[in-house]
């Protein structure tokens, strides 16, 4: 996913690429501007997002940090900058497939 210059969502990662991923993990690269929290659409029509918790805090990505997300139930993600980022900043994300039974 990519958050662009001056902006603070990132780009989406939707339903095609999720729905055959059992966990997740996104890099944080080296520097970042704002505390970066991982969201989810709240419906299929990419609507508004929410923050995705664990144990009852945000999923935040932070810098030269990997962040595992597993039994990833989403249909639609995106990372959201509490700041505008001062650098395009990229975050590599690799899934895990489900098991094919």
């Amino acid at each position: 996913m990519v958050i662009a210059n001056g902006e603070s969502a990132s780009t989406v990662i939707g339903t095609r690429q999720l729905r055959t991923i059992k966990s997740l993990a996104i890099h944080g690269p080296a520097a970042v501007t704002g505390t970066i929290t991982l969201q989810s659409a709240d419906d299929l029509a990419l609507g508004s997002y929410t923050p995705v918790q664990s144990g009852g805090s945000d999923i935040t990505v932070t810098a030269a940090k990997v962040v595992v997300v597993t039994d990833v139930p989403m249909s639609t993600i995106r990372l959201l900058s509490g700041s505008s980022e001062g650098a395009e900043r990229t975050f590599p994300v690799f899934g895990e497939e489900k098991a094919h039974v």
